[in-house]
């Protein structure tokens, strides 16, 4: 035999080749590395959401400043940069420099993608790469966040509803069902819950933890709506996008618009629909996966805060009309059932759980009806509009925005109708002269006191109406993207003011619902100069880019001093008061407290949830029917809860609830209520504390007032 041969006759070493054993079963398949990988991944995250769940549900709240709370140890950090300067005021100067600094970083690294793209700089090397690299950009944006803002995270309560919000969010986690534990008002639970979130590591919230996630959910804003343009247009315009509402952010001073407000999860929210818009506008044949998300969002913006609902509403229909329109919907009612299917499980869950609670009659009576309620207006049409025309830009913050508005449109209305070809040179004279014109005719009518001429702000915002509709009408036949990212952004800033009018309620912290829809207004102007779309080798003009980022500065070279005021502002040593050791004193950790009145931060110092559902008293005082239900619910809730300590904090209560008519003895049933179940314990801090009678008794209390000084 052959060597051949004798190759051939031995058996083959690989198993595939082998004929199975007649006999025997086959060997059953092996499992993929990947999927054992993906196994151990869910069973890991089932464990971590489980511990976490038993963490939150087993979390207490603690007085303000206590032993795990967080606005201590960022004090002592203050406290320690302040001691390296001889005096608070020079260290006030430095700071103001390094904030204006790190707000100017994003700017540069934008200004350096826009020349990159335009071919004028080739930096190669790892300098380069860092600088263009989204990395660096978002580092130096939540850097400037974080510094601009850091002062804030240690201040007093600035707005009596983040005390409401934080007292709601300490009452969740010893009841979990939102509607049997609380009414917030037009407020909803994916406002509250976020609050919770520092409990899982640990971390009782205060102020600076809800300040500190407001700065996150900001974050998060600016970055979504980056990749949303990044969808659709050229890189370098979105990074530009977002520069006028993260100046906005980090220059804030207003009060009313420092602390965690209902308005910020709707930002995020507003971010993530135009992103899931523009993916149907980029790929609307995969259209299935952002419909459904845009119903999710629908459904998380009713269940945050109504009012916001219409701006998501508006990109939904937005994405939906491009799939109609680029013929991708398949079948005709496949659009509508995909934003049906996303909108249907919150509802669905939210109806569960009301049913399971019996807590029907709270939802639709406090959150459906109240808010329906809230948002009825007395004045006509012809009296509101030009108040309102003039609210809008009332801030100084709001102010820089609409001025940056107005300059970037003149821009793009007088590009629309110079067309032709133009060097740069004189490019740059025709842009800056248009440029200045605008900004000098803003200043000069806020200034000599325009604002107050309602009907002359009405007639401007009439013509920036027109101006952004000839803006987006003259786009039609262009390139199909830039057409429906202008649509979205008209539609979404068109839905806000929509939104912030529909209230009839003019609160400043309203105004922040315009700053992603304006910012991304300005997007689509710079993305219509700037560049050709993200397919497109980008045609970048840099005197318009040059101009656009003059103006943010300028704006914010001018907001600086205002933001001084926020690191003058008091930061108490210590935020534990000698009321809410009195409460604690008394009462047990838990939801037993309930106070008369608007003064929530008494719940807060004294680490004491409320115990009924109103955190904020006084609607007992209203016209029919509210005022019959909140007084019958009332009573109700002091039969059923029980508080062991009622303080009438009236006298400190914020707005019109402080007046003396409002006082409880006003109401015969009320008055009962108390009278025979509480004694008077104390008459200090311009309030009264009243103690429930086995307590008292128990305690040995005295059954009068004990007087003293605050």
């Amino acid at each position: 035999m052959s060597n051949r041969e004798r190759r051939k006759s031995r058996p083959s070493s690989q198993p595939a080749a082998a004929a199975p054993d007649a006999g025997q079963p086959a060997p059953p398949p092996r499992r993929e590395s990947g999927s054992r990988f993906r196994t151990l991944a869910w069973a890991l995250g089932a464990a971590l959401a489980t511990a976490l769940i038993w963490r939150a549900a087993k979390f207490q709240p603690e007085p303000l400043d206590g032993a795990h709370t967080l606005r201590p140890v960022l004090l002592a950090v203050y406290n320690r940069v302040l001691g390296c300067y001889r005096n608070p005021g020079s260290a006030r100067v430095h700071w103001l420099m390094l904030c204006y600094a790190a707000v100017l970083v994003p700017p540069a690294l934008a200004l350096w993608s826009c020349w990159r793209a335009a071919g004028g700089l080739r930096v190669r090397g790892i300098a380069g790469r860092i600088a263009g690299s989204r990395v660096a950009l978002f580092a130096s944006v939540g850097f400037g966040l974080l510094v601009c803002r850091f002062p804030l995270l240690l201040q007093s309560p600035s707005n009596p509803d983040e005390s409401q919000f934080l007292a709601a969010a300490h009452k969740l986690f010893y009841d979990p069902v939102f509607f049997r534990a609380l009414d917030c008002g037009s407020t909803g639970p994916f406002n509250i819950f976020p609050l919770m979130l520092p409990a899982l590591a640990g971390i009782s919230p205060d102020y600076a933890t809800g300040r500190l996630i407001a700065i996150l959910i900001i974050f998060f804003s600016l970055y979504f709506l980056y990749r949303a343009f990044a969808q659709v247009s050229a890189d370098s315009v979105a990074r530009l996008a977002i520069l006028p509402a993260f100046g906005f952010f980090c220059l804030v001073a207003n009060a009313d618009f420092v602390h965690y407000s209902s308005e910020h999860v709707s930002l995020l929210l507003v971010s993530l629909a135009l992103f899931a818009c523009l993916r149907c506008v980029r790929e609307p044949r995969r259209h299935g996966l952002p419909l459904v998300g845009l119903g999710a969002l629908v459904a998380t913006a009713y269940f945050a805060k109504q009012q916001s609902v219409p701006m998501i509403a508006a990109a939904a229909a937005v994405a939906a009309a491009c799939v109609y329109a680029r013929r991708a919907a398949g079948r005709w009612w496949r659009p509508i059932a995909l934003l049906a299917a996303g909108f249907a499980p919150l509802p669905l869950l939210n109806a569960l759980i009301c049913a399971a609670t019996g807590t029907w009659h709270d939802f639709l009576t406090v959150y459906v009806f109240g808010n329906m309620h809230y948002a009825q207006g007395s004045l006509e049409l012809r009296d509101e509009l030009p108040q309102f025309a003039a609210f809008l830009p009332g801030p100084p913050e709001t102010q820089y925005l609409f001025l940056a508005f107005l300059a970037v449109g003149a821009l793009s209305v007088y590009r629309v109708v110079r067309r032709g070809p133009k060097n740069q040179f004189l490019l740059l004279l025709e842009t800056g002269g248009v440029g200045a014109a605008i900004i000098f005719a803003a200043v000069r009518f806020v200034s000599a006191g325009g604002l107050s001429a309602g009907w002359l702000c009405a007639l401007g915002w009439f013509a920036c109406a027109a101006a952004v509709a000839f803006l987006a009408i003259e786009s039609f036949d262009g390139e199909r993207a830039r057409f429906w990212l202008g649509l979205l952004t008209v539609a979404v800033l068109a839905a806000s003011v929509f939104s912030i009018y529909r209230a009839h309620h003019m609160f400043t912290h309203y105004l922040l619902l315009l700053a992603i829809p304006l910012s991304a207004a300005m997007g689509w102007m710079l993305d219509r100069q700037l560049s050709c779309g993200a397919a497109e080798a980008p045609r970048l003009r840099l005197p318009f880019v040059l101009l656009f980022l003059t103006v943010l500065a300028g704006c914010w070279w001018h907001l600086l001093p205002g933001l001084s005021t926020t690191f003058q502002a008091g930061h108490p040593e210590t935020m534990d008061s000698p009321e809410g050791r009195f409460i604690g004193s008394l009462t047990r950790p838990g939801p037993t407290l309930a106070v008369w009145g608007w003064y929530a931060d008494l719940y807060v110092r004294a680490g004491r949830p409320p115990a009924l559902r109103d955190a904020v008293i006084g609607n007992e005082f209203v016209s029919q029917p509210a005022g019959e239900y909140a007084r019958h619910r009332f009573l109700d809730d002091m039969r059923r809860f029980r508080p062991e300590m009622f303080v009438d904090a009236l006298a400190l209560s914020c707005c019109n609830f402080a007046n003396p008519r409002n006082r409880f003895e006003g109401v015969p049933d009320i008055k009962t209520c108390i009278d025979s179940n509480y004694i008077l314990v104390a008459d200090r801090w311009n309030m009264r504390f009243f103690l429930r009678r086995d307590l008292a008794a128990a305690r040995g209390a005295p059954n009068q007032p004990a007087r003293g000084g605050p």
